[in-house]
């Protein structure tokens, strides 16, 4: 029954999560106004890229250490991430300022972001796999604190993204040392040999993974980033925010994606795979239709009149995100059983075809184009690990389009005994 209670839980945490979301967003884009909101999320999409690259893909072998039966883990890799902090926090300090001094104004703003995005990503992944309840609890109590802070900077402060950036860091920071603490991280103070090998063996299995998530967000921002040469600065501003949207709409594949990472990593969860794909699929189809109706005047008031033609963008970006579910279960069980050959094939080819389809689009259709370059490329992506799933399982595609008699007693159970 836990199985159960733990979904029920991580749902109820991203439901909630994605209100504060929208909530905190009200704010801060309501504070940055249009001309600055597009400006802000191209920083942070450009320093989430950095911080993939500077992480070198160490908490992407948490999860299949963890099926290995390593001991100690928490500790050892709680350990090596705190090293890789602070080595991060010296060598984007001396490159900001080196940035600084030639004259790249804001530079800084994107450099200093890095070792807490990669702090929290590498702690976020190892609450997941150790004590799913405690990450989802500290991740909303983080999220009640931007939302806090937003509204400060929204009624009191000056329009400046500095204000946004700083603050933000020193959240991330605490929010990393309370998921260590809840994960029951206790640095060890001997084996420094044996740290030495599980590094060696977390970047070399970690690499080829941490090439695939830059893949994966590289297939989120490259319409931004392309926007943002190609495209005008309120294209821009418009296209995030609808962006933003559909990362709340994600929320629902993720609340199923926290439970069944730690599931994938014990053993065989074939059935909670099923389940995760089917409960995801539904409930975004039922979020497309809601916000086909209600999109625009929800927009209007939460946003501001002025960010009113995101809407359409929006609808556009639905098509791709059901496919895109379709990728984040079955990725789980490809990267836990070793296949990050067939995982990084995939993404590679749908970042191309979404690199080319901006290139030819986004002249001619501006945000418009940049939206349906991405339903083409999460589309492919999502057919494809559908397709190698499926194979490596030896699986007919149809069982994960249509529900089976046994996931019905098994969703009945679950409404009936999963709170117990």
């Amino acid at each position: 029954m836990r199985n159960r209670a733990d979904y029920l839980l991580s749902a109820a945490g991203k439901a909630a999560s994605a209100v504060l979301g929208v909530v905190s967003s009200a704010f801060y884009i309501r504070y940055l106004g249009l001309s600055l909101k597009g400006e802000y999320s191209y920083i942070n999409e450009v320093a989430s890229i950095l911080a993939i690259v500077f992480s070198l893909g160490l908490h992407q072998s948490y999860l299949r250490q963890t099926r290995l039966g390593t001991s100690g883990l928490p500790g050892r890799y709680g350990r090596i991430y705190l090293c890789v902090f602070f080595v991060l926090l010296a060598l984007c300090g001396a490159l900001s300022a080196l940035a600084e001094g030639l004259g790249g104004k804001g530079t800084w703003m994107i450099l200093m972001q890095v070792p807490f995005l990669v702090l929290m990503t590498q702690t976020d992944s190892m609450a997941m796999v150790e004590n799913i309840r405690g990450y989802v609890g500290v991740d909303l109590v983080f999220k009640v604190c931007l939302t806090g802070l937003y509204f400060a900077l929204w009624r009191f402060a000056p329009v400046d993204l500095r204000y946004l950036v700083l603050p933000v860091q020193l959240f991330r920071l605490v929010k990393s040392a309370a998921l260590m603490k809840v994960s029951n991280v206790r640095l060890p103070r001997e084996n420094l040999r044996e740290d030495r090998d599980l590094l060696r063996q977390a970047v070399s299995f970690g690499f080829l993974p941490m090439l695939s998530t830059l893949l994966v967000t590289f297939n989120y921002t490259l319409d931004i980033l392309f926007l943002k040469r190609l495209g005008t600065p309120e294209e821009l501003s418009l296209y995030t925010l609808a962006a933003l949207i559909i990362n709340y709409v994600w929320m629902i594949p993720d609340a199923f994606k926290e439970v069944l990472y730690s599931r994938v990593a014990r053993g065989d969860s074939e059935m909670e795979v099923r389940i995760s794909i089917r409960g995801s699929v539904a409930l975004v189809l039922l979020c497309w239709g809601g916000f086909a109706l209600l999109g625009r005047p929800v927009i209007r008031w939460i946003f501001g009149a002025e960010f009113l033609p995101a809407w359409r963008v929006v609808l556009i970006l639905f098509i791709g995100a059901v496919s895109m579910i379709y990728y984040k279960m079955l990725g789980v069980v490809l990267v836990t059983e070793g296949r990050t050959g067939v995982y990084f094939a995939i993404l590679l080819a749908s970042v191309l075809l979404n690199a080319v389809s901006n290139l030819y689009w986004i002249p001619r259709r501006g945000m418009i184009g940049a939206a349906w370059s991405s339903v083409l490329s999460y589309t492919l992506c999502g057919v494809l690990f559908l397709w190698a799933y499926c194979r490596l399982k030896n699986k007919s595609p149809w069982m994960y389009l249509w529900p089976a008699p046994d996931e019905r007693a098994w969703i009945r159970a679950a409404l009936r005994k999963g709170g117990r």
